[in-house]
């Protein structure tokens, strides 16, 4: 079985609220679309069989229109469907990826397989090292998610009791698109749009 990584995304109505001040509800919903499919598509070049884990209808469509699998948030809560859908991978190395990361690319993801596979886990904070944006588990039995604001404490400290941890810090892992600050820096970055990106996974 080819390696797993599980893109989780809200429900569109509820995505990326702090960017409400600056930007239109359709806006936030074309970033995050354009986001997922970026992510998505690296994941797929990168090996990854991917699953999106989503309660939106649009979004779980996307997925599905891409060749990639869904699996339905129930909870509406991120570490609620987490820990649901834990359970199915429970015995099988996957690395879970928050999907909007504009500089994500094949080669880091392929460092955080290859380091997963020597130390078992991988954690890649973002830049404040707050946040948990890309999270390799060599076995997920274990895992409690704790996805949020702090994250990367409470999982280093939970994952450290249990499995040597390998912490990797690259601007592909850790710059995300979450402020209006970040948004500035979006013109800077070069991922590709959706169309692009359905052409080149189509290909794969």
């Amino acid at each position: 079985m080819r390696p797993v990584a599980i893109l989780p995304v809200k429900n569109l109505k509820r995505a990326k609220s702090r960017l409400s001040t600056v930007m239109s509800g359709e806006g936030r919903k074309k970033l995050v679309l354009r986001l997922f499919l970026h992510a998505g598509c690296v994941c797929q070049t990168a090996g990854f069989q991917v699953f999106c884990l989503t309660s939106d209808k649009t979004v779980a469509e996307t997925s599905l229109r891409m060749g990639w699998r869904v699996l339905q948030d129930r909870f509406n809560d991120l570490n609620k469907a987490l820990t649901s859908v834990l359970k199915r991978f429970s015995t099988v190395p996957l690395t879970i990826v928050l999907p909007d990361l504009p500089l994500l690319n094949r080669q880091s993801l392929e460092t955080v397989s290859r380091l997963g596979r020597r130390h078992g886990c991988v954690i890649c904070p973002d830049l404040k090292l707050s946040g948990t944006n890309v999270l390799y588990l060599g076995t997920a039995s274990f895992f409690k998610p704790m996805f949020g604001k702090h994250s990367f404490i409470r999982h280093l400290n939970q994952l450290q009791k249990s499995y040597p941890v390998k912490v990797l810090v690259t601007l592909a892992t850790a710059v995300d698109i979450d402020s209006p600050e970040d948004l500035l820096l979006l013109p800077r970055f070069s991922f590709s749009s959706p169309v692009h990106y359905e052409e080149s996974c189509y290909k794969h």
